[in-house]
């Protein structure tokens, strides 16, 4: 049955009053006017503009609705899968994305945004030869597609086979200084084998003594297609040079799922060695990593994470540690990007490790009404350490080649049971060494800053410093790195 002229003049004339309450970004109206519309009518002009009024309402799940039932009722209408394509992938969904933009492109093979969508999603999902395809069908007809271009770029250097060279030098004062030698190197081969293999050395300085480390580690990362789930899996020995130490093993295991396009949920678990504190480094210590965690990331503006952590040592101490932080972007201009936010850390340890620097004996026999001195032995342990603190980061081009950025981390509201020791009397009149806390309030700082030269499209060399004061020490340290790709220009 055929529509009267009354009738498309009707359809069309009410279309073109909605999408005036659109334009004026009247949304309630318009679907208000829509859903009455489109409860009698079939009119796939309609149906696509109620999913457009509805996306910009950002009810992204009433759109996906109405985009379904307008392809039950037109399932030839490749407009609609485009819409529905371009939607779902917006979401998040990339494999019924996929399946609707390879039936478009059926269509329209040459269509730009088709081929850039599934570029992407066939990167994300790591069918790099699909990518390519589709990148070169935008660029055979737009050789300056900036997107398509901007897609390879992002191909090759994540594919391309490559090198890096990394030295630190670390001082700080408990006091320890140590200065560090990495090397790793990795190549892209299918989304189920990407070897990287790592090796780090590292020089500690002590008042007393030296020491020395070595760390051997092979990874390889497995992406499940567009599933959204990847797992990184590393396996490694580490050898602390000193009294003949035996060699250990060291693993660990990185499980990530997509829920979003903007959130993943990630899981992991690790046994690697702690060499953060002045003890530490005399001796070996090994801890047990396990841990959950939440990210955001929406194109690299609103970036967030939340975790639950815990590390256990060989004397099954266990220290667990909550913590979240949020950052949004205040400036966001060509070149140039400033975010704040805000970080909130919780941590607590069974067991408090701070001990006396001195034998009882010794203590005894040069006492003094004084506190006894004591460090952490081997490791830090927090207690009822809570910190809540203002973030701040930014990044600016400098120029084409160069990169600047910046981030701070300070403490504005932090509390921690400090521990301190003193000598003690037993009821029958023997000395010890006693614990007791004081509840305190300290700013903590995390400063990081780094510069960035690309010198060219295969060669990157960086040098950044950070400050770190956290509890009980301060430290400073200086970093730089060359990473280098051999091939970034065949996939």
């Amino acid at each position: 049955m055929f529509k009267s002229q009354s009738q498309t003049n009707s359809i069309i004339d009410t279309i073109e009053v909605v999408r005036t309450q659109a334009y004026a970004k009247n949304f309630a109206e318009a679907d208000r006017l829509l859903t009455l519309f489109t409860a009698n009518k079939n009119d796939v002009n309609a149906f696509r503009l109620h999913a457009q009024v509805l996306y910009w309402m950002k009810d992204f799940k009433s759109s996906q609705d109405v985009l379904k039932k307008a392809l039950s009722v037109f399932p030839d209408a490749y407009a609609v899968k485009l819409d529905y394509g371009r939607l779902l992938f917006e979401m998040g969904k990339l494999n019924q994305a996929r399946l609707l933009l390879d039936d478009y492109k059926l269509n329209d093979t040459n269509n730009a945004e088709v081929n850039i969508l599934l570029a992407h999603i066939n990167f994300r999902s790591g069918n790099i030869k699909t990518a390519n395809e589709r990148v070169k069908d935008v660029l055979k007809l737009y050789p300056d597609n900036q997107m398509a271009l901007s897609i390879q770029r992002d191909i090759n250097y994540n594919t391309s086979p490559y090198v890096t060279l990394h030295g630190t030098y670390h001082s700080d004062d408990q006091p320890l200084k140590s200065s560090g030698f990495e090397v790793e190197s990795g190549v892209y081969k299918s989304w189920l084998l990407s070897p990287v293999l790592n090796m780090r050395y590292n020089h500690f300085t002590l008042p007393d003594s030296v020491y020395n480390s070595l760390w051997l580690q092979a990874s390889d990362k497995i992406t499940f297609g567009s599933s959204g789930f990847s797992l990184n899996m590393t396996g490694g020995i580490f050898k602390h040079h000193t009294n003949n130490d035996k060699t250990r093993l060291t693993a660990s295991v990185l499980l990530a799922q997509k829920l979003t396009r903007y959130i993943s949920i990630e899981a992991s678990t690790a046994k690697r060695p702690y060499q953060y504190s002045s003890a530490s480094v005399r001796i070996p210590v090994m801890q047990a990593f396990s841990g959950v965690a939440l990210r955001l990331n929406k194109s690299d503006l609103w970036l967030g994470r939340s975790a639950y952590e815990i590390q256990k040592f060989e004397d099954n101490n266990k220290i667990k540690t909550a913590y979240l932080w949020f950052l949004a972007p205040i400036v966001n201009s060509k070149g140039f990007t400033l975010h704040a936010g805000y970080g909130f850390n919780h941590s607590n340890a069974d067991r408090n490790t701070f001990t006396s620097v001195k034998s009882l004996n010794a203590i005894i026999s040069s006492y003094t009404i004084t506190p006894v001195q004591g460090y952490y032995n081997p490791y830090f342990t927090p207690k009822n350490q809570t910190v809540h603190s203002v973030l701040v980061s930014v990044k600016t081009n400098l120029s084409k080649s160069v990169v600047f950025s910046s981030r701070f981390n300070l403490g504005l509201s932090s509390k921690a049971d400090n521990p301190y020791l003193y000598l003690n009397k037993t009821t029958a009149g023997t000395f010890f060494v006693d614990k007791g806390y004081s509840t305190i309030s300290y700013s903590p700082v995390d400063f990081y800053s780094q510069l960035q030269v690309n010198v060219s499209s295969k060669a990157t060399i960086s040098g950044s410093y950070s400050y770190f004061h956290p509890l009980f020490y301060k430290s400073h340290q200086a970093e730089i790195q060359l990473k280098y790709l051999f091939s970034n220009e065949k996939n």
